[in-house]
């Protein structure tokens, strides 16, 4: 990144490296600031709303990575309360909800000058150690073979 997030370049996305994490006694928060650009608007101005759905998706899959490792996505809602304006650093936070055995639902939201501008919700499922194995051999199958 060429800078801080609001000096990034204006067409993409950019994330702060100053990400954040803070643990209490009984759960840990994932802080990031987002800059985005006018070339991932829907609408002249505003940010498209599947950039927005992948952004929370990751965001909430680094809650998960740190609580329990490698999961999957089996359920995602988001809310679109306000419209997220394009060339602006926006707040990304995240939590977990509650966790019962392989299941883990957490929670995050982006805002902006303490407004909300979206909300998510998820639940995020720990693979058997099967399906974790077959998953990393073939990412790394598929790395290797583009590489030959």
């Amino acid at each position: 990144m060429p800078g801080p997030p609001g000096e990034a370049d204006p067409g993409i996305v950019a994330v702060d490296d100053a990400a954040s994490s803070h643990a209490t006694s009984t759960t840990t928060t994932h802080i990031i600031y987002v800059h985005l650009g006018a070339a991932l608007c829907g609408h002249r101005g505003i940010v498209h709303g599947g950039l927005l759905a992948t952004l929370m998706d990751e965001l909430l899959a680094v809650q998960v990575w740190h609580e329990m490792g490698a999961a999957f996505t089996a359920q995602l809602s988001i809310d679109y309360r306000r419209p997220v304006r394009s060339n602006q650093v926006i707040r990304g936070r995240s939590w977990t909800a509650s966790r019962d055995g392989r299941k883990i639902w957490v929670r995050a939201e982006v805002a902006k000058r303490g407004e909300t501008l979206v909300e998510a919700r998820a639940l995020f499922v720990v693979p058997h150690d099967g399906i974790a194995k077959k998953t990393a051999v073939t990412s790394s199958s598929s790395s290797s073979s583009k590489q030959a």
